[in-house]
């Protein structure tokens, strides 16, 4: 049963808060090279991991040279101290570095898979991370993941996310709902990009809804798109007709489970979900229930609950790989090449 109303008489005083806050930010850090904001206008998963590995991706094909900053929710980053400032949490993997999952937490793991050559700096407050991986670092872009209500540090580009199948969910703001801010926050982004719009079939109506608060020409339409199956246990490459009108357990520990199970449907396999709550730690009474469910049938999983099961889990099981993309893809593209240029010549 949703509770969502107990939190009804709160949101006038947290809408005032947002709003004071949106309106009379903090004097905001700028760092010396181009900085790209990457975040959502609500909790819960809107593919902000794959933007983030799209646009860093995209920006190394351009020849820069990437810093990703990430909070590494739930991780036991070390907390340091620099001369004359606060205490901040804060761990530095050069490229090709790795660290355990408590460290650092899932989404470091998963964008370090994936593109080992970008450096990445996880902790908080996010504006002394940034400043420390620059300074430490020397990156010539940094992309700030969860960036949207992180007003301390200035942006040269904003990218919001939207779930295309709730742009806005049912418009409340927590605790009553799922709204970080009210939609007129969107006025401060660059691009919003609809994701999961592969699957809403009335996405001109949402595209209508959005474009009272952004240009309707700053609001691309984006999907998560399949590009690969592997096995967990040995890394080897599965063909897609191994899901072909297979019953599987999907299993994840993510924002949007129903996102994943809509994906495996489409490349058609008939999943049964098991979720996790979001960054889910496992541990052996977890690995004991899935290895139940392995003798059933195959248990397909996700690239960000993969770093953490690694190869020593009980059983076998299949990880199955997303990129995002958008379209019109050239817009964004153009201006991201817009900034590798002008921090190439700082």
């Amino acid at each position: 049963m949703s509770l969502w109303w107990l939190g009804r008489p709160l949101e006038p005083a947290v809408l005032w808060a947002v709003r004071r806050r949106r309106r009379h930010p903090p004097e905001p850090i700028r760092l010396p090279v181009p900085t790209v904001g990457v975040g959502n206008l609500a909790v819960g998963g809107t593919g902000k991991t794959p933007c983030v590995i799209a646009l860093a991706r995209r920006a190394l094909a351009l020849g820069a040279s990437v810093g990703i900053v990430l909070r590494g929710y739930r991780a036991r980053v070390p907390r340091i101290r620099e001369e004359g400032s606060r205490a901040f949490w804060y761990a530095h993997l050069p490229p090709g570095a790795i660290a355990p999952v408590d460290r650092v937490g899932d989404e470091a793991l998963l964008i370090r898979s994936r593109l080992p050559e970008v450096l990445l700096g996880v902790g908080h407050p996010k504006a002394a991370v940034a400043a420390r991986l620059v300074r430490e670092a020397s990156p010539s872009l940094v992309i700030v993941d969860d960036a949207f209500q992180h007003l301390r540090l200035a942006y040269d580009l904003q990218v919001v996310l939207l779930d295309a199948r709730a742009p806005f969910h049912n418009g409340h703001l927590l605790p009553a709902g799922r709204l970080r801010e009210p939609p007129e926050a969107l006025q401060s982004a660059d691009w919003v990009l609809l994701t999961y719009a592969d699957v809403v079939p009335d996405l001109e109506l949402v595209r209508d809804r959005v474009s009272r608060y952004i240009p309707r020409e700053r609001i691309l339409c984006a999907r998560h798109r399949p590009v690969g199956l592997r096995s967990g246990r040995d890394g080897c490459p599965l063909p897609w007709e191994a899901l072909q009108g297979r019953e599987v357990w999907a299993v994840c520990g993510i924002g949007s489970p129903s996102g994943f199970v809509s994906t495996l449907c489409r490349l058609g396999a008939v999943p049964s979900l098991c979720a996790y709550r979001d960054h889910y730690r496992y541990g052996p009474r977890d690995w004991g229930r899935l290895e139940r469910l392995a003798q059933e049938r195959p248990i397909v999983t996700t690239e960000k609950d993969a770093v953490k099961w690694g190869t020593e889990v009980p059983f076998d099981y299949w990880v199955l790989e997303v990129e995002m993309e958008w379209e019109p893809r050239e817009p964004l593209d153009a201006a991201l090449e817009q900034l590798v240029r002008s921090g190439s010549s700082c």
